[in-house]
């Protein structure tokens, strides 16, 4: 992780101690922002801070009332522009408490499962499909309704009190998903196809 990141120097001022819930990457709707905006209101304030980071595809309306939602708060961080670089991205992951990834109709992966079980980060992910099917499988977070700020609200929660997500479904769940494994099993489906 970088350490001199002027984002993460200012998440830290701001958040003084508070748990961090961060939404990182390509920002638009479909990535949850909706239920995570519902979701804050329903949290103490002194108690958890919220970063949303990454490069924006919202419209000027939505940017305007995301900065509008950031301005009312004293426990939100929102910066719509590209994360720099991998070392900055990881840096942001390091000082999280846990990374909020609830994608609405998502039918795929995301690499930020990965990422997550790599600096043992839990996730908040949506019912069904494919990530909320390897939270569950993994242990690695909870899962959530797309369109439940109440649900959503005792997630982050349970996942930010002090019983913690045991570490070996973190390290299971990334000893599952490294190159080494992807490797053998393309060598695998190869030998299938010759």
């Amino acid at each position: 992780p970088a350490t001199t990141y002027p984002l993460l120097q200012e998440l830290k001022e701001k958040a003084q101690g508070r748990k961090v819930v961060s939404l990182l990457g390509s920002i638009n709707f479909r990535k949850g922002i909706k239920l995570l905006l519902e979701s804050i209101p329903l949290l103490p304030e002194e108690d958890y801070f919220f970063l949303i980071a990454g490069k924006s595809s919202l419209t000027v309306q939505q940017e305007n009332d995301l900065r509008t939602f950031e301005k009312s708060r004293s426990n939100c961080l929102f910066s719509l522009e590209k994360i720099p670089d991998e070392s900055c991205f990881n840096a942001l992951i390091a000082e999280s408490d846990l990374i909020f990834a609830a994608y609405k109709q998502f039918t795929g992966s995301s690499n930020l499962l990965t990422k997550a079980a790599a600096f043992r980060k839990p996730v908040i992910v949506s019912h069904g499909f494919c990530m909320g099917q390897r939270v569950e499988q993994y242990g690695t977070g909870q899962t959530t309704g797309e369109d439940n700020a109440g649900e959503c609200s005792a997630a982050i929660r349970s996942l930010c009190s002090e019983a913690k997500t045991p570490l070996h479904a973190f390290d299971r769940y990334a000893h599952e998903h490294t190159v080494e494994k992807l490797i053998t099993c393309f060598n695998q489906i190869s030998k299938h196809i010759q």
